[in-house]
């Protein structure tokens, strides 16, 4: 099961933060298998690398 909630949408403003709290989406993962859930949580984070966003100064 998943849920997503998208908090900033494709081409609105996002500014670079250092706050942990402060997030452009939160996503929720849930399976019985915990390896299932490091998969995907591994994949998530991958995807979440420094192509993801486009950050103006």
């Amino acid at each position: 099961m998943r849920e997503v909630s998208v908090l900033v949408r494709p081409g609105e403003d996002i500014t670079a933060t250092t706050w942990d709290l402060e997030y452009p989406v939160v996503l929720s993962l849930r399976h019985p298998v915990e390896a299932v859930l490091r998969r995907d949580l591994n994949a998530v984070r991958y995807l979440d690398g420094a192509g993801m966003y486009e950050v103006s100064p």
